[in-house]
């Protein structure tokens, strides 16, 4: 490697450091960044829409299914329902939730 100075290097240089029209260089990036913002924004509210209206579509569906799970639930837990409105069943669900509150650290001092 030697330490002479390239002409070539110099004069590339020197052209890259001309300045940028100003005003055409601002004007093309801002709208160019507008056009970019508004993009997303109609994507971001097409996304929006579209999930609304699978939401709505899939609702029924989802409802049923959840109806049907409470209700066999409802069903499962009749036996269980002197067990449960009993003070004992009070305690024991409260000991169960202190369990649980412990293991998830909601309880914890932060």
């Amino acid at each position: 490697m030697h330490d002479e100075i390239d002409p070539q290097l110099l004069a590339l240089f020197a052209q890259a450091s001309e300045t940028l029209p100003h005003k055409e260089f601002t004007a093309v990036f801002w709208a160019r960044l507008q056009r970019a913002r508004r993009a997303r924004t109609l994507l971001r509210i097409a996304l929006v829409a579209a999930l609304a209206i699978l939401g709505a579509w899939l609702a029924p569906t989802i409802l049923s299914h959840t109806a049907a799970a409470v209700q066999s639930s409802v069903e499962y837990a009749r036996p269980l329902e002197s067990l449960v409105v009993s003070p004992v069943g009070w305690a024991v669900s409260s000991l169960i939730a202190l369990v649980v509150l412990i293991r998830t650290g909601a309880l914890r001092r932060r």
